[in-house]
């Protein structure tokens, strides 16, 4: 069962400041490039955070690790969905689960730009603002049926 969409808004602006020949600039994240709401479901042996944005755009899959994968605006790279395989958890299912989501995001930060980091960034801190919520379809999950079935 699929979340509903949970309004993501940051209550401050990702900004930048640097000076560059002696004039000083300061730049904003586009809110183009701001998650607007968040959501979590379990499909099948996959947990799946998704992000919305103000506009939508082809997206491409990328392999983080054997268990996480990340999908990201073609253009953009804007961080569309992490998926996680639930199998790669051990039983402690919520805080795995968790770790491999934070971790995914964690590793896109490396290395970006302003405009990437930053809007990895507010995901971030999206999904540790939405902990509790975006953990309710483990925490069904984990009161079902098919998760004892799933671990033996």
């Amino acid at each position: 069962m699929k979340t509903d969409w949970l309004p993501a808004q940051e209550e401050k602006p990702v900004e930048a400041a640097f000076e560059t020949n002696g004039v000083r600039f300061k730049v904003a994240l586009s809110p183009y490039d701001v998650p607007q709401a968040v959501r979590s479901y379990v499909d099948g042996k996959h947990y799946i955070v998704e992000f919305k944005y103000l506009t939508d755009e082809p997206t491409n899959e990328k392999i983080r690790n054997q268990f996480t994968r990340v999908v990201v605006g073609q253009n953009s790279q804007r961080l569309y969905k992490i998926i996680v395989d639930l199998q790669s958890v051990s039983e402690h299912l919520k805080q795995d689960t968790l770790s491999q989501v934070e971790g995914a995001i964690t590793g896109l930060r490396t290395g970006v730009g302003f405009r990437l980091g930053g809007s990895y960034e507010l995901a971030q801190d999206v999904v540790t603002k939405r902990r509790d919520d975006l953990c309710e379809p483990l925490t069904q999950f984990e009161q079902g049926d098919s998760y004892a079935a799933f671990r033996h």
